[in-house]
């Protein structure tokens, strides 16, 4: 049975025995439908909120990620510059080496 089959003949016997609740019944029906256009507000809002929270969360470990691609290139560049450093700090001392050699050989 639904409600507008049972409400013609509920709504003599609410005023009759409770008069205060027609009164009420009518004041809430207008709350609750407040509350429910509040609900799917509140709902449609957290739905678009998940969607840009993840869209942003994917922005941020796309850079983190490129952050990190970064660093290693730098530590990568860095080790390189070293070893490019101790090379050619060894090849200026052989050739200081040779130089000095040369200058004690000559007469």
């Amino acid at each position: 049975m639904q409600i507008n089959q049972i409400w013609p003949v509920l709504l003599p016997f609410l005023t009759q025995h409770y008069p205060w609740i027609v009164p009420v019944i009518a004041v809430l029906f207008p709350i609750a439908a407040v509350f429910r256009g509040l609900s799917l507000l509140l709902g449609s809002y957290r739905s678009v909120q998940q969607t840009e929270h993840a869209r942003d969360e994917d922005r941020y470990r796309a850079i983190v990620e490129q952050r990190d691609a970064a660093m290693r290139d730098l530590a990568s560049e860095r080790a390189a510059h070293e070893a490019t450093r101790r090379r050619a700090d060894a090849a200026e001392s052989v050739l200081l080496q040779r130089q000095a050699r040369n200058t004690h050989d000559r007469p």
